[in-house]
């Protein structure tokens, strides 16, 4: 399990739960492409912006997550 905080820019990994496997480097993939995403694009800053609208939010959340799973 990994999670990259938008707000810390900390990547965090539960190492007894992430095997070194196909799965485990995928999610390692999965969130250093969020971190790639902070650095390049300031993505806090673009969530934060598109949170007052619901489309526009769950738009953001599209193109964040599509941008990840076409990377990985």
């Amino acid at each position: 399990m990994g999670l990259f905080n938008l707000e810390t820019e900390e990547l965090l990994l539960v190492a007894e739960s992430l095997p070194i496997n196909g799965e485990g480097k995928l999610t390692m993939a999965h969130e250093l492409v969020h971190s790639l995403q902070q650095q390049q694009f300031d993505a806090r800053t673009l969530v934060e912006e598109s949170e007052a609208n619901q489309y526009r939010a769950l738009a953001m959340t599209a193109l964040l997550e599509g941008d990840e799973t076409v990377a990985s």
